[in-house]
């Protein structure tokens, strides 16, 4: 019987209006997902509030591939990781959907924060995403 190896792994970053810009556009994190990757989860943290102008969407992904997409940022990330002890503060984030990777990463690719519908006029948060590397 053959063997299968696997580990669990994860990848971090953050995104950072200041820094990356909310410009409308795919933002490259400068953190690469090896080959063989397969995503299965990931943990988005809110540092500072997400602002737009309007119904803004924020994906988080690899080139052609998205992981989760945040949605109704126009209400914006209403609570700081601190806020995370009241549970009123679950209500006002964002829907945060992930989006099913049924195959693992055929190259390294890098992850990517894509901004559409509206600019991002501040924010900040803390990505993790989980992968299985086989």
């Amino acid at each position: 019987m053959a063997a299968i190896r696997s580990s669990f792994k994860s990848k971090s970053f953050v995104y950072d209006f200041a820094v990356d810009t909310g410009a409308i556009a795919a933002l490259p994190m400068g953190v690469f997902l090896p080959a063989g990757a397969q995503i299965y989860d990931f943990l988005v943290l809110p540092i500072t509030p997400l602002a737009s102008g309007g119904a803004a969407t924020v994906d988080v992904g690899v080139v052609g591939r998205p992981i989760a997409i945040i949605s109704n940022v126009g209400a914006g990330f209403s609570g700081t990781y601190a806020d995370y002890n009241s549970p009123v503060a679950f209500i006002n984030l964002p829907k945060i959907v992930l989006v099913e990777q049924s195959t693992p990463l055929a190259i390294s690719l890098e992850i990517i924060v894509s901004i559409g519908g509206f600019v991002l006029t501040a924010g900040k948060f803390n990505c993790t995403v989980f992968y299985i590397e086989y």
